[in-house]
Order: C-alpha cells, then sequence, then structure tokens
C-alpha cells in the first residue's frame, strides 16, 4: 500500500516526533551551555542577559533528565546514545540512533517537554519582571 493516507499518516507523526526530540534537544544543549552566575549588567538587553541560567531552565534540564531515565531505563546503551547526540557526536549506530530518538520523543511527548509549551509561562513573567 505504497503512497496510502497510512503510509503519509506515519511519516508525519515521525517527523513531528523527531521535530520535538530535536527541539528539546537544541533547548537541553543551550541549557547545558548557560552560565549559573553572571556579572551584573545594569542594562536590561545586554546580550549576556538571553544566556542566564534561570530556576525555570534548571527545571527543564532536570525534567529532561528525568525523561530520558524513564524512556531509557532498561537500555544503557540508548543512554549512552542520548548524550553522544547531545555532544553532536556522528559516530552512532543509525538503528540505536532512531530507537533512541523515538523512545525519548514519546516519553517528552507524555511529559510535555515541547520547551515552547513548557517555558512559555515562564517567559510570560520574566517579560512582566522587565517591564
Amino acid at each position: 500500500m505504497k503512497g496510502s493516507s497510512f503510509d503519509s499518516g506515519k511519516k508525519a507523526v515521525l517527523s513531528r516526533s523527531q521535530q520535538l526530540f530535536m527541539d528539546v534537544l537544541k533547548a537541553y544543549t543551550v541549557i547545558l551551555n548557560s552560565h549559573p552566575v553572571i556579572a551584573l549588567n545594569p542594562e536590561r538587553d545586554a546580550p549576556t542577559q538571553s544566556r542566564r541560567l534561570s530556576f525555570d531552565a534548571v527545571n527543564y534540564r532536570i525534567d529532561i533528565e528525568r525523561s530520558v531515565a524513564r524512556a531509557l531505563k532498561d537500555k544503557p546503551s540508548h543512554q549512552a546514545v542520548f548524550f553522544k547526540l547531545v555532544a553532536h557526536d556522528r559516530d552512532i549506530d543509525a538503528a540505536l540512533k532512531r530507537e533512541t530518538i523515538e523512545a525519548c520523543a514519546k516519553q517528552f511527548d507524555r511529559d510535555g517537554l515541547d520547551p515552547v509549551v513548557y517555558l512559555k509561562p515562564f517567559r510570560r513573567e520574566s517579560q512582566r519582571r522587565a517591564a
């Protein structure tokens, strides 16, 4: 049944899952590279302001790590693959990579870890404080 609506629906779900995984991975990487302490800068629009590690970002990082642990709890080799993906390592078995992405994406979806949705209330609050 090549070309059926079922096939195209499966591809759409897979690409949505992959996109969710990549969005969470990108946000996780940004958080890992953020500094917990930044020198005081009196200018609100200073470039370092956006790279400050907030409590909300720390909570998000913890939630991601817990979600990965739940998704891959019985698969230590898949856990290693996740952290290789975080490090942008290209030397990863394709099958392990696919299985890791699928398992994590499903868990991220269940846990509501889409960064746009998860961090939205926190962004609104920080914008109110800045005004």
